[in-house]
């Protein structure tokens, strides 16, 4: 099994896929936009001697560096997570398992925030884990991307030396 048929960790959370580097790319591309217009106009002072002009192209400069880094950030947090998952693959098993949902909070901007806890059978022995992924601020095990696997029948890959539960993306 590789990595890009891996939806979520119960550790990491959501994996990032290449929908969500094609909205990460547009917005980058967008915003390359305002450098090279900058670029531009200096080759023809004239048009910069408007003060709203300048203070436009310093915003706009100040959005393509942010959206810059946050790229880099993701891009280089992405990787570290794909490596990660990678060698949880080299001894994972492939089960059936039910995902039942232990608990859901209203978190701000993330509307529904669900922990999941995913019960499955390993050797004839009933084994359970419950999420412990956490993003920015928020309460340990609990996402937004967990809500679509409540109360759910699901394909997972267990990593017995590692003890880590891996949610099979649906076909």
């Amino acid at each position: 099994m590789k990595v890009n048929n891996i939806d979520v960790s119960l550790s990491l959370g959501q994996l990032l896929h290449k929908k969500h580097f094609v909205t990460l790319y547009l917005g980058m591309a967008v915003s390359l936009l305002f450098p090279t217009i900058t670029i531009a106009l200096f080759f023809f002072p004239q048009i910069i001697s408007d003060n709203q002009l300048l203070y436009a192209l310093i915003t706009g400069n100040i959005i393509f560096v942010s959206f810059f880094c946050v790229l880099v950030y993701v891009k280089v947090k992405d990787t570290k997570i794909k490596k990660t998952v990678t060698i949880w693959l080299e001894d994972a098993i492939q089960l059936q398992a039910h995902c039942k949902k232990v608990d859901q909070i209203m978190a701000g901007m993330q509307p529904k925030a669900v922990k999941i806890k995913v019960t499955f059978k390993l050797d004839d022995k009933a084994l359970s884990k419950v999420s412990t992924a956490k993003v920015f601020g928020g309460q340990s095990g609990y996402l937004g991307t967990f809500t679509k696997y409540a109360d759910k029948d699901v394909v997972i890959l267990y990593s017995p030396r590692y003890d880590e539960v891996l949610i099979v993306k649906e076909c």
